[in-house]
């Protein structure tokens, strides 16, 4: 009798470190799934705040460089960098947005980079003014369309 105690002991005892070991990996992956969830929602909301802050950077160097081109009647230079700079920025915002997996905002901030190719060619254009006016105007128009995209997609991930 002594020897089937013994390996009834060592049965018990290994069974109960099995199942210690199985519940233990289980515990141990989904923490690390929670974790992985978690840090993807913290760079996402990163991206998402500095997306908006890059398109706010692009409108005022857009007004710098309209300021600018503006002046230039009254022969102070003009420089058309402040507006490949802010396009820069908007294309950077597309990239963001894209990698949030945001269709709509990707095709919004898209669509807001396309104005800020025609104010650039209206730029290289001799006595646009009118033109430039209502570019500017439609960047104002498509950044009001974006906000509430950018909105949804920061609560989609806060």
């Amino acid at each position: 009798m002594e020897i089937i105690e013994v390996v009834d002991t060592a049965v018990k005892i290994g069974l109960g470190a099995l199942i210690t070991g199985i519940a233990t990996h289980m515990l141990a992956s989904r923490n690390f799934k929670n974790d992985l969830r978690k840090k993807n929602v913290e760079n996402n909301l990163i991206l998402i705040k500095e997306l908006s802050i890059k398109l706010e950077h692009a409108e005022a160097l857009l007004n710098e460089g309209t300021h600018s081109y503006y002046l230039e009647e009254t022969g102070a230079d003009f420089s058309a960098t402040p507006i490949i700079d802010a396009a820069k920025l908007v294309y950077e915002s597309r990239a963001m947005a894209n990698l949030l997996g945001e269709v709509s905002l990707t095709k919004g901030i898209g669509e807001l980079a396309k104005i800020f190719d025609e104010i650039y060619n209206e730029f290289c254009e001799v006595n646009n003014h009118g033109t430039v006016s209502e570019l500017i105007k439609k960047v104002e128009d498509k950044k009001a369309e974006l906000y509430p995209l950018i909105t949804l997609a920061y609560d989609k991930f806060a």
